[in-house]
């Protein structure tokens, strides 16, 4: 009845791996696809049919970047807080936007307060010999501790004194230094 397989039909003629084959190698010429075009830029890979569809995030993109700009860089605690918010999506979809964040948006971590030994450091270095980072951040310090301020302006004194071998102006130099307060 249902013959014993020595039959052909015209869709066996059409199989899977006629079907796979390229245009090069079927000798037919390419025809390019208006839906598909080659893209010329790595730029251009990055552009889907999703592209511009609203995305089950959105709701919670506002609050993933209040807490991105806060410092929050961590996709797994990113997600447990929109969740916590009603997020209804997976930990998957959380984890690709964070990573499109580190791209366009990489965070700066905070910097770290300058040790004793850096402050004192440049406090005591020519001035011409810092850096501008170190300038900027030396003066940074300085504005915000005017105690400190006045020691660093008494510490270049006492340093000129010295490298100019002008040890007579010794007095000159320790009178105003004993005379100011250090809270003062």
């Amino acid at each position: 009845m249902f013959g014993n397989g020595t039959r052909t039909s015209t869709r066996s003629s059409t199989r899977a791996s006629d079907c796979a084959r390229s245009p090069a190698s079927s000798g037919w010429p390419a025809i390019p696809s208006a839906a598909s075009p080659t893209p010329r830029t790595p730029d251009e890979l990055l552009v889907g049919r999703w592209t511009g569809r609203p995305s089950i995030l959105d709701p919670y993109k506002p609050y993933l970047h209040q807490r991105w700009a806060e410092g929050c860089t961590v996709a797994r605690r990113l997600f447990e807080e929109v969740r916590e918010r009603g997020y209804p999506g997976g930990e998957n979809v959380v984890k690709k936007y964070v990573a499109k964040l580190r791209e366009s948006f990489p965070h700066d971590p905070p910097s770290k307060a300058p040790s004793v030994r850096n402050v004192t450091s440049r406090l005591t270095r020519h001035p011409d010999r810092l850096t501008d980072d170190q300038t900027q951040q030396l003066k940074a310090i300085l504005v915000r501790c005017p105690a400190l301020d006045r020691t660093a302006h008494h510490v270049r004194a006492f340093a000129e004194l010295m490298n100019n071998r002008q040890g007579t102006y010794l007095d000159q130099w320790i009178t105003p230094v004993a005379g100011s307060s250090p809270c003062s």
